[in-house]
């Protein structure tokens, strides 16, 4: 963000939504952690760490988790453990075949023609790319079995695969 000019009461904003947006789903603080890791192999920097985003995003996440065990601690004994094992018991296998699949599909497909030696100039952004592709496919294992979590990865499939078309 820093990099696109945008301007820092923006990215502040950007910090604020990204860290409630963290709080509602924690478990995809792995993407986060994955797309930093990606960000430091793609820029040899760890600036993205320290970014201004970055450290609302932290600060966001510490003051959540300090209230909710401050004024509702049973919610890590008593809530978290039974919204777990509502989840568990709720997934729709079939529609998450379904996606999975398609999913596996585009992948083969995408990938299947890549000539990984080749010298493009776009090679380092589709490695980029493709790792985070990585960390979507992580997202979509530690869910339990919702199939609309396959869609941002099956989204960014075929994002790839038109970047490597292109």
């Amino acid at each position: 963000v820093t990099k696109l000019g945008v301007s820092m009461p923006q990215r502040i904003l950007i910090g604020i939504l990204a860290g409630i947006g963290l709080c509602i789903k924690p478990h995809s603080v792995f993407l986060l952690a994955i797309i930093q890791i990606l960000s430091f192999f793609y820029t040899r920097s760890f600036s993205i760490i320290y970014s201004i985003e970055n450290i609302i995003i932290y600060i966001t996440g510490i003051l959540y988790l300090t209230y909710v065990g401050m004024f509702y601690p049973e919610y890590f004994t008593l809530i978290l453990p039974m919204a777990i094992a509502t989840y568990s018991a709720a997934s729709d296998q079939g529609q998450n075949i379904f996606w999975a699949t398609t999913t596996y599909i585009v992948f083969v497909v995408s990938f299947y023609e890549f000539n990984w030696k080749n010298r493009s100039p776009y090679r380092k952004d589709i490695f980029y790319l493709t790792g985070i592709c990585a960390a979507w496919l992580l997202h979509a294992l530690l869910n339990n079995g919702w199939y609309y979590t396959w869609s941002p990865l099956f989204s960014m499939l075929l994002f790839v695969s038109g970047w490597m078309i292109w």
